[in-house]
């Protein structure tokens, strides 16, 4: 019976074995951006009860002046449940939110130089909002919920043109308990706090007043009412900074932020272990011979550390994420990115031993900046995503995938022809084609068809008068628009004054052309020779004007 009862354990051993991998590939991940035609940047994350995820930010998209908070509520795998913005005509910014005991959330930022703190209930809408400082300049980088229901604020006050660490404290409604001031003759600011396990704050910033260089990572332990219990630098003869603290598990506290006193490169990731009075246990530097900066460390479930930043180290900026040891050796880095600037500033463990990372991307999304939310699994992994979408426009079809940094992409577009391109434009005939999307990245493959059914449509134009002719179209090189005759009125004389603009579907103007004129008795001939130069193939429309008005529009398609 014993032998058999080993023979079943090691059964169950192998079982467990096997199926260890699926269980860490089934984390979920996925990449997203949100956002508008604008500068849109997330600042903060959290996890929420529900198991989705609040953002805090700032847009200029979607604002009424100067740019909003911008808060956002997804669901686990990243879809948007609702959007809020809050601000007035002054700028206003989002930098820290959380998730309070009602089931809301508490948003920290800035509104025209004051501090800014806003309590909404759990669908978003304004609670109460609260502004606070004077005529110097008032900025809240962090908040928190404090255990007796009110808020702890961080950031600085620009007291007599000298920024000051300033800390308020409040009551559940928002109404100022007490505030302090801590720094010295130079400048001062607070960039993170927490609430301590004896009651007390832990704020970490950076000190120009204190300290052996420029400027030091600057912590601050208080009591309950504000009151220093005792301060500490830690830096050298150059800048460093501190952006992120938590106390850990053994009571002491993990900063992170990025020093240029240490470390192999122009500015360093500098993480910082000390014991619960602020000696120092260890420092650790990240990074290479470029720029690297950490802005947000949590403690991990192993008693080690998750950093995210971001590392030049290709060229652009790109998020950096590492993950340490319980004494801040390094088990692994990741970075994600894609042909321009990437950067992380908040990062926060999942319920699934994933990590969930916020900040902005100027590669992806639909703007200049966007929000860009990461979600990867235990070991950083984002796993490729190759479902797509995309628009029939007649004779060509635009593709459309998800935002994925670090990968390569290759479309089977069912007539022979492929491309490499993330997001392709096709040129195809009428007919169903099958259309096959792969993706791979560093932590996999991913392969999706569907079928594809085109119904080529004429080229539609609208003309002031009797005909417009387009040969070639679709065109490889060079093609040329005609627009005969144009009846002689007071908006069409002037033989020079006809041009002809073109965009792109994305409403961009990419060239600009003059006409070549031809009068007779009935009127104009008007004709325009485009050459293809760089256009990439796809769908264009034109616009044949004279002075300001549009007499004429139609469409043109570019192919290989």
């Amino acid at each position: 019976m014993k032998k058999y009862a080993l023979y079943f354990i090691a059964f169950l051993i192998f079982c467990l074995f096997c199926i260890f991998p699926h269980i860490i590939s089934a984390q979920i991940t996925f990449e997203k951006t949100y956002g508008g035609s604008n500068q849109d940047y997330g600042s903060s994350v959290e996890q929420t009860t529900d198991g989705g995820y609040i953002i805090a930010g700032r847009t200029s998209s979607f604002d009424i002046a100067n740019g909003d908070v911008y808060l956002i509520k997804i669901d686990s795998i990243g879809d948007t449940i609702w959007t809020k913005t809050y601000g007035w005509i002054a700028a206003d910014y989002g930098y820290s939110v959380q998730q309070t005991i009602d089931g809301g959330y508490i948003v920290a930022g800035e509104t025209g130089a004051d501090f800014y703190l806003i309590k909404t209930n759990a669908i978003g809408d304004t609670l109460w909002t609260k502004a606070y400082g004077g005529l110097s300049g008032e900025y809240g980088y962090s908040v928190q919920q404090t255990t007796d229901s009110g808020y702890i604020i961080a950031g600085f006050s620009n007291v007599a043109f000298n920024n000051d660490v300033y800390l308020i404290k409040t009551t559940s409604l928002g109404d100022t308990v007490w505030t302090k001031l801590y720094g010295g003759n130079f400048s001062d600011q607070g960039n993170s706090v927490k609430q301590t396990t004896d009651g007390g704050y832990i704020i970490v910033g950076n000190t120009s007043s204190f300290g052996a260089g420029n400027a030091d990572v600057y912590l601050i332990k208080t009591n309950s009412v504000g009151d220093t219990i005792w301060t500490k630098t830690y830096g050298g003869i150059f800048s460093d900074v501190g952006m992120s603290v938590q106390q850990t598990t053994d009571g002491g506290y993990i900063i992170v932020g990025y020093t240029l006193s240490f470390g192999a490169g122009n500015a360093d990731v500098y993480l910082i272990k000390t014991n619960l009075v602020g000696d120092t246990l260890w420092t650790k530097t990240y990074g290479g011979i470029w720029d690297e900066w950490g802005y947000s460390v949590r403690q991990t479930t192993d008693s080690g550390y998750i950093i995210v930043g971001y590392t030049d180290i290709f060229g652009d900026d790109d998020v950096y994420l590492i993950k340490t040891n319980s004494v801040g050796d390094t088990l692994w880095t990741k970075t994600y990115d894609g042909t321009s600037t990437e950067v992380g500033y908040s990062i926060q463990q999942t319920i699934d031993g994933g990590y969930i990372i916020v900040g902005e991307t100027k590669s992806f999304g639909a703007g200049s900046d966007d929000v860009y939310l990461i979600k990867t699994d235990s070991l950083g992994c984002v796993y490729p995503n190759s479902t797509f979408t995309y628009v029939d426009l007649g004779m060509i079809v635009s593709f459309y995938t998800s935002p994925m940094s670090n990968s390569l992409w290759h479309w089977d577009f069912g007539d022979g022809d492929s491309s490499i391109l993330q997001n392709p434009s096709h040129v195809y005939s009428n007919g169903t084609y099958y259309v096959c999307l792969e993706v791979t990245n560093p932590c996999g493959t991913d392969i999706y068809c569907d079928s594809v059914t085109v119904l080529v449509i004429g080229v539609k134009e609208k003309k002031l008068s009797n005909s417009i002719l387009v040969s070639p179209n679709p065109f490889s090189t060079s093609t040329e628009i005609f627009l005969h005759p144009v009846i002689s009125t007071p908006s069409t004389r002037g033989e020079k004054s006809y041009h002809l603009e073109l965009y792109d579907i994305l409403g961009r103007n990419v060239v600009t052309s003059l006409a070549n004129t031809q009068s007779n008795s009935q009127g104009a001939e008007v004709s325009f020779e485009l050459q293809r130069g760089s256009l990439p193939e796809g769908l264009y429309i034109f616009h044949i004007k004279n002075e300001n008005q549009t007499i004429a529009t139609g469409k043109l398609i570019v192919h290989n």
